[in-house]
């Protein structure tokens, strides 16, 4: 990390990539820490596989003890959240009592 977040802002420079920019990642902390500072501007975007693996976590927490309401809740949210209404997503996760994702991954483990 020490010499790639440097290298990195070196190619952004060359390469002209605009201050408000989109970084797609998958969702490691440490990747949404280097885009804050070197691209505090941009918009931050989870890539679609590991959105879904978040989405189906999401779907056995909240229904562990039945698989078949799991698949049909992950099923109903895939395109919400496809089409960016992961604000949605949010709100239902919060209504369920999970007020952020770390305590709903520590629920499911």
């Amino acid at each position: 990390m020490e010499r790639f977040a440097p290298a990195l802002w070196r190619l952004a420079m060359e390469a002209e990539v605009p201050a408000r920019s989109r970084v797609t990642a998958d969702s490691a902390a440490w990747i949404w820490n280097l885009a804050a500072d070197y691209f505090p501007d941009s918009e931050q975007i989870i890539d679609w596989y590991h959105a879904t693996e978040h989405l189906a976590g999401a779907a056995h927490a909240l229904h562990s003890d039945d698989a078949d309401r799991a698949t049909a809740w992950f099923q109903r949210w895939q395109k919400p959240l496809f089409e960016g209404e992961a604000w949605r997503l949010a709100q239902t996760l919060e209504r369920a009592g999970y007020q952020t994702w770390d305590a709903l991954v520590a629920s499911w483990r």
